[in-house]
């Protein structure tokens, strides 16, 4: 997938924008405050359909407007589709090829995006919620009957919870546990395979960029698999209930990728816990590339923040290699990898773009 062309209008602090990025690598320099961020922000909603900076669309219209429009021609290399976002005060509208968007999956699905921020290190130490955000992501965009199994089990979870609390005989609340079992399976298996694919691709490119380390991906399911998880959810229905949800299931699954032998948080620095979420975000992409032979839009915001030179170049050699389309950001540009990078350079909102040579 390639953005051909993107319009921002009042947007955040952008007037009026209007790029035509390149397929490959596009480095958007400047300092401060000059909009390089809110032009990814405004990728990445039409990707999500929420913002990674704020929960509140309205404020990112910019001071002093009634609206804020965005748009965008993107391409998967055989057919072009045409994507565009209205905000107001009102409400917000999103049109796929003039049709209207009832739901933020088919904006995903249409325009698959991935996002690597300044924080994001902190998605593999910060807790399973987190990790499972990054699993989940894959799963969804690579497995496609996962959306839907996940939706009913996240619709019978929420029942057996609530007949746990409101005191619900046993024989009630297993009407639910048959459901929760039977979707938890169908998910186990979606997330053993996809781990296992992924696992393919993220060691090698982490030895490469992180050598000399033993690194380990895991998938833990969030029950133990050589017990019945039908029965271990009716033997648990008591202790459940005291408490008032579920214990156990996919909700407490967990993606753990150790050094050594030993957790990220205990081991590795910042700069490093940052290449190593770059390389299994990037691994992703490089997975779904491998499915369907066309690549989600890679968005690095600030990627220069807390790295090297050296390891600012493993990256950027690491994004040449995977052929992605990626935009990324920084308060300077570093050295260009070929003559097909595109440059942009932005102050107060302004885009002026020029290609390396």
């Amino acid at each position: 997938m390639i953005i051909k062309r993107l319009q921002l209008n009042s947007f955040r602090n952008i007037d009026s924008v209007s790029i035509n990025p390149s397929a490959g690598l596009n480095l958007i320099a400047g300092p401060n405050a000059s909009g390089k961020s809110s032009l990814l922000e405004g990728i990445y909603l039409m990707s999500r359909g929420r913002s990674f900076r704020t929960s509140t669309l309205r404020s990112l219209i910019k001071s002093g407007e009634q609206k804020a429009t965005l748009f965008s021609e993107i391409s998967d290399g055989t057919i072009s589709r045409r994507l565009s976002m209205v905000l107001s005060n009102k409400k917000s509208v999103a049109k796929l090829d003039g049709a209207h968007i009832s739901r933020l999956s088919e904006l995903s699905h249409a325009f698959p995006v991935q996002l690597i921020t300044p924080r994001s290190y902190e998605l593999l130490t910060s807790g399973p919620k987190y990790r499972r955000k990054i699993l989940y992501w894959g799963l969804f965009h690579v497995e496609q009957s996962f959306l839907d199994v996940y939706r009913r089990f996240a619709k019978a979870l929420a029942q057996r919870n609530a007949a746990l609390r409101s005191g619900k005989r046993n024989d009630e609340i297993n009407v639910w546990n048959i459901q929760i079992a039977s979707c938890s399976l169908e998910i186990f298996q979606h997330a053993t395979d996809y781990v296992n694919d992924l696992r393919s691709i993220l060691l090698p490119l982490l030895s490469e960029i992180l050598s000399g380390y033993r690194f380990e991906l895991e998938y833990k399911p969030g029950w133990d698999t050589t017990l019945n998880l039908l029965d271990v959810l009716l033997a648990s229905i008591d202790k459940d209930r005291e408490i008032g949800y579920t214990r156990t299931g996919p909700q407490r699954a967990d993606l753990r990728l150790t050094i050594n032998g030993q957790a990220l948080e205990s081991f590795a620095s910042n700069g490093q816990q940052k290449l190593i979420v770059f390389a299994l975000l990037l691994s992703q992409l490089m997975l779904y590339k491998d499915r369907f032979q066309v690549s989600p839009v890679l968005l690095l915001d600030d990627f220069a923040a807390e790295l090297d030179q050296a390891s600012q170049n493993k990256i950027l050699t690491a994004v040449d290699g995977a052929a992605v389309q990626c935009l990324s950001t920084g308060l300077s540009i570093p050295e260009c990898l070929d003559s097909e990078t595109k440059v942009f350079h932005v102050e107060h909102g302004v885009f002026h773009d020029t290609e390396c040579g």
